[in-house]
């Protein structure tokens, strides 16, 4: 079994998960959004939706120019920790360098009310969740996974002092997930 250096880190708590769940970046209308853009990245904004995301706020612009991004603003435990932010674009550059078509950021990391900040070019497409759920298009879940194997491949080797941090889903932090079994209403489960 290759040992994955990316995902090295000592045994996950669930402290930072908590803390990363109360302290959401705050929900930003579409014209926050948009002074954002035009006061730290000088962009022209015509249109903002807001896309998915686990516990940042991702936002989709288009500029007068017609060219789009995408405006992160992470959440409150990564903002506080920038080398983090930093070991994830050393990450999509080298991706990028080894040539994955992987999303580029355009700025250096700015702080917008304590949160990290930044932007990144827009890669068009779709997301896998949203093709029709019946359709089995093995050719594209076979290019999936030759896509996985070549990330896997390249980020084996990548490695920064950030990263070496505890992460609650790291299955080697599995016994550090007992306490939230009090939230599980039926005990046999």
């Amino acid at each position: 079994l290759r040992r994955r250096r990316y995902l090295r880190g000592s045994v996950g708590s669930s402290q930072d998960e908590v803390e990363r769940k109360r302290s959401k970046p705050p929900k930003l209308g579409e014209s926050q959004v948009v002074e954002l853009a035009a006061t730290h990245f000088g962009l022209d904004v015509v249109s903002v939706s807001s896309l998915d995301s686990y516990d940042d706020r991702n936002f989709l612009v288009q500029s007068s120019s017609g060219d789009r991004y995408v405006i992160k603003l992470h959440n409150r435990v990564e903002s506080l920790n920038r080398a983090f932010i930093q070991a994830q674009m050393e990450a999509l550059t080298l991706l990028r360098s080894e040539g994955l078509v992987v999303p580029r950021d355009l700025t250096e990391l700015k702080t917008y009310d304590a949160y990290a900040l930044r932007m990144l070019k827009y890669l068009d497409g779709r997301v896998l969740a949203e093709r029709d759920s019946d359709v089995k298009d093995l050719e594209l879940y076979y290019d999936l996974g030759v896509l996985i194997g070549k990330m896997d491949r390249i980020l084996m080797n990548f490695d920064h002092a950030a990263t070496h941090r505890e992460l609650l889903w790291d299955l080697r932090s599995f016994a550090s997930i007992r306490e939230f079994t009090k939230s599980i209403a039926d005990a046999d489960r």
